[in-house]
């Protein structure tokens, strides 16, 4: 087909060609120049395979095509004129050769040029078009600007080009306006409510001035997205797609070292608590990964339990929905598997439902975590114990806070017959039901995203990374260790829903504020202020040192409680067990 639009169009101009030469004399045109056009029509049809022209697409036309269109026209009609002069055509003039080429070349460009520019306006851009300020007009901005207008079904619409450089000031890239230096962005973006997105196309913008773009759309909840090398635009679909919260809060996983995790784990029978929850569902995938001979999944969630099993149904695992808070029940567990390494993620972890619900608080965390430490007593076969604990547990304001530090205590006021410890860490991101995820469906609500305080402090980690980073602190434990997390820095939440109103280019949801709930503390720690906390061979993985003693057992207050909590009101057993946190960090009792 391409061919044989490239074979009429030589036809059509080499008439024209002859037409204008001999003042449409149809005699003098037939009976001295017709002989000679096959031969031309055959030489474009050569030219026009050589160089390719029947593999372009027109509706993708391009520079480069017609730089082959030309090459092409221009050794046919110079092959053709050599001919025409040897063949006897009487009286073939000259100037033929040059207005033939000169037609053809135009025809064959514009009917391309029509055809590329028709196909691109018959895409239509969504009702509601995305207005888009890309920072640039060099190299990248230009080919950015010109791929967001050529592929306009993407919903994008470049407004505006910002750019330091003097040269572009007043100028345009493809008939977008550069209207001024990259400082002047918090200007153009207040002006202009409907921008969703600012395009960064300067891949050697500096540090400081990325900052300041950052600060500047977060400030305004516009999305920001950076196009390092021209590869990148290749990728620009994915602009209509949000970024990640991790890259936003630039808490992009770094994974450590895997080796002595492999060492923890290969071949071995592995049990995780809580499996179908954010941390344990992770914790199984990774585990999984390191080839354990068995993998359990304990949980008392059917649905959590189901999903997850179902996801690692190609790796060798078995399934046991329970609750930690039955003895019995773990206990058959254990003797049935025999589990070597166990990680503890089972506890319910939300304040303000837990202050409301104590006991059911103190049944799964607290009695749970002694349940699952006796029948690994009674199993025998237990090499490796790993209990998850959270920075609630640091100098507790709530039930949860309670149950998580006195968990911690129970694991390291006694000597047991296996390797014991924890990993204490603060919130994770995209965990269910917390902070990020409630962000999101309220954004897609429309809104307002409710914060409790504007001062409201709280570290956030990847769940991957803090996954790893347990594994591989999990291997260091001995008797009672405590582990922290290195968090980085704390962040406050109303930034965080700044960023995240960012990401999703809603200017237009407000930030209500509604107070600080039950048991809601201002700003979390990861550690209390009695923990000496010292350095580990272990990356981003610190350890506490006790150095106060507790005249005070957990076991023994459990056993004292246990038969009477169901008889207290939930304010009579929530100050009791308040009040034991009260004490200090207690001291491992002395073999």
């Amino acid at each position: 087909m391409k061919l044989t639009l490239t074979l009429c169009v030589s036809f059509v101009s080499y008439f024209l060609a002859l037409a204008l030469r001999f003042d449409g004399n149809w005699a003098e045109i037939s009976e001295r120049i017709i002989p000679a056009l096959p031969i031309l029509l055959f030489l474009r049809l050569l030219g026009a395979w050589y160089w390719g022209l029947n593999k372009s697409m027109w509706r993708y036309f391009s520079l480069e095509d017609g730089i082959k269109i030309f090459k092409s026209h221009t050794a046919s009609s110079v092959a053709f004129g050599a001919i025409a002069f040897l063949l006897p055509i009487q009286g073939f003039p000259r100037s033929i050769l040059i207005i033939e080429l000169v037609l053809a070349l135009f025809f064959n460009v514009a009917l391309r040029g029509f055809l590329r520019v028709s196909r691109e306006r018959a895409v239509k851009a969504p009702s509601e078009a995305a207005e888009v300020i890309v920072l640039g007009a060099g190299d990248t901005g230009h080919m950015l600007v010109k791929y967001l207008l050529s592929q306009i079904r993407f919903g994008l619409k470049p407004v505006l080009v910002l750019d330091d450089h003097p040269r572009h000031s007043g100028g345009s890239v493809f008939g977008v306006p550069v209207l001024g230096k990259l400082s002047d962005l918090q200007f153009h973006l207040e002006t202009r409510p409907t921008v969703s997105s600012v395009l960064v196309g300067i891949p050697s913008l500096g540090k400081e001035i990325l900052a300041d773009i950052e600060r500047v759309c977060n400030q305004l909840r516009v999305q920001v997205k950076h196009l390092q090398q021209f590869a990148d635009i290749a990728c620009i679909s994915d602009l209509t797609a949000p970024l990640s919260i991790e890259k936003a809060l630039n808490c992009d996983t770094v994974l450590p070292d895997s080796g002595p995790v492999s060492t923890l784990l290969r071949e071995r029978v592995v049990l995780v608590t809580g499996a179908g929850g954010s941390i344990g569902s992770e914790l199984c995938r990774q585990i999984a990964e390191f080839s354990p001979s068995k993998l359990i999944l304990l949980d008392s969630s059917e649905y959590n339990l189901f999903s997850i099993s179902r996801e690692l149904s190609s790796y060798p695992i078995e399934s046991e929905l329970t609750s930690v808070s039955s003895y019995d029940s773990l206990s058959l567990v254990l003797k049935k598997h025999e589990p070597e390494v166990i990680f503890h993620a089972a506890a319910y972890k939300h304040v303000p439902l837990l202050e409301d619900n104590p006991h059911a608080a103190i049944a799964n965390n607290l009695l749970g975590t002694r349940n699952l430490l006796k029948a690994c007593v009674e199993c025998g076969s237990v090499k490796n114990f790993v209990m998850i604990s959270t920075d609630k547990a640091v100098s507790p304001e709530n039930v949860m806070g309670a149950t998580k530090l006195l968990g911690e205590w129970l694991v390291r006021e006694s000597e047991f017959p296996f390797a014991t410890s924890i990993v204490r860490f603060g919130n994770v991101i995209n965990s269910a039901g917390s902070v990020i995820p409630i962000f999101r469906d309220q954004i897609r609500a429309g809104g307002p995203i409710t914060v409790t305080h504007p001062d409201v402090e709280r570290y956030f980690m990847s769940i991957p990374e803090a996954v790893h980073l347990i594994l591989s602190a999990a291997g260091a434990g001995g008797k009672g260790d405590l582990f922290l997390l290195d968090m980085g820095e704390r962040l406050k939440v109303l930034e965080v829903a700044k960023r995240m109103l960012a990401l999703h280019g809603r200017r237009d949801i407000p930030i209500k504020f509604i107070g600080l709930r039950k048991g809601e503390k201002l700003i979390e720690e990861i550690s209390a202020p009695h923990e000496k906390v010292i350095k580990t061979d272990l990356p981003r993985v610190l350890k506490v040192e006790a150095s106060h003693s507790l005249d005070f057992s957990v076991w023994n207050w459990l056993a004292e409680i246990e038969p009477r909590m169901f008889k207290l009101s939930s304010k009579a057993i929530t100050n009791e067990i308040m009040s034991q946190v009260q004490f200090s960090e207690p001291r491992r009792a002395a073999s």
